[in-house]
């Protein structure tokens, strides 16, 4: 699947829509014209297509084994031990310890501790600590580009409305709020 298909992947999520016309609706019901509130239900939609052309999805590894040993250490590593915890535990240098991580990434195929974290948990190697539900919903990648699009919106508005202010033919007319003054 390419990059450009996975974007709008994105759309196929009910969340994706269902927070665009929320967004809409609010944004129209506050007051502010038709083209704002669809302006503000497009940027959700937006966000969300460039999650999906940002966030690659996760690559499969080939079959790669490690020794004993490197399971060990690679355990010790994304436990968060310190490479000069590890060397003083496994009684090596630290020289050594930096040498043996790099080679078990290398041979892994990533680049980050997480990322080692995961590839363990798909070989079975480590369990996988269960995150609380509300963790759960919280870091998920919906919620996550949700609140993004939530500050692009956000931020729209207040450009719009420092916009609206040094321009008289834009002043909404909102019953509930005074009319600033035009500048002059």
């Amino acid at each position: 699947m390419n990059r450009f298909s996975r974007g709008f992947d994105e759309l196929r999520d009910p969340w994706a829509i269902a927070m665009a016309e929320v967004t809409g609706g609010i944004t129209y019901l506050i007051g502010a014209p038709v083209w704002i509130a669809l302006a503000s239900a497009a940027s959700v939609l937006g966000v969300r297509i460039a999650a999906g052309l940002r966030f690659r999805p996760r690559r499969s590894t080939p079959t790669v084994t490690l020794t004993e040993s490197e399971k060990r250490l690679a355990i010790k590593i994304v436990s968060g031990m310190s490479t000069r915890d590890i060397a003083h535990d496994m009684k090596e240098g630290v020289p050594t310890i930096r040498e043996l991580r790099h080679r078990i990434f290398e041979k892994v195929g990533v680049e980050h501790r997480y990322q080692l974290r995961d590839w363990l948990i798909a070989e079975k190697i480590i369990r996988p600590v269960e995150p609380s539900w509300i963790r759960r919903i919280i870091e998920s990648d919906a919620v996550k580009a949700t609140l993004t699009a939530g500050g692009f919106i956000g931020l729209s508005w207040t450009l719009f409305q420092i916009y609206r202010t040094t321009c008289p033919g834009l002043q909404l007319n909102l019953p509930w709020l005074p009319l600033p003054p035009c500048p002059t």
